[in-house]
């Protein structure tokens, strides 16, 4: 009677057969299996975003005539969804707008 042992190494587990032959056959047999959980880490980075943003800018625009530059300042606010809101004042008189992102 003979004992035989093959041991498989998968990553961090290990198996391990055992077999008993006698006369050319297997008497018997025996499995142990040495199973590591593995440990998965996961992090996640959420950079919050501003949400509103009030700017101010200054703006020059051309007359029709192509003679006269009218200079503007503008304060612009970024709303919460799509939208930008501005007034201004300048050469020519009061501006108020607002516009979408396309």
């Amino acid at each position: 009677m003979k004992e035989y042992t093959d041991t498989i190494k998968q990553l961090e587990n290990v198996y391990i057969i055992k077999d008993t032959i006698s006369g050319n056959r297997i008497q018997g047999r025996s499995f142990k299996a040495q199973i590591q959980e593995k440990i998965i880490t996961v992090t996640n980075n959420i950079e919050i975003k501003p949400k509103a943003a009030l700017y101010l800018g200054i703006r020059s625009d051309l007359s029709q005539d192509i003679v006269k530059v009218n200079h503007n300042v503008a304060l612009t606010f970024k709303t919460r969804k799509k939208g930008l809101f501005s007034v201004g004042y300048g050469m020519s008189g009061y501006s108020i707008g607002y516009s979408i992102k396309l």
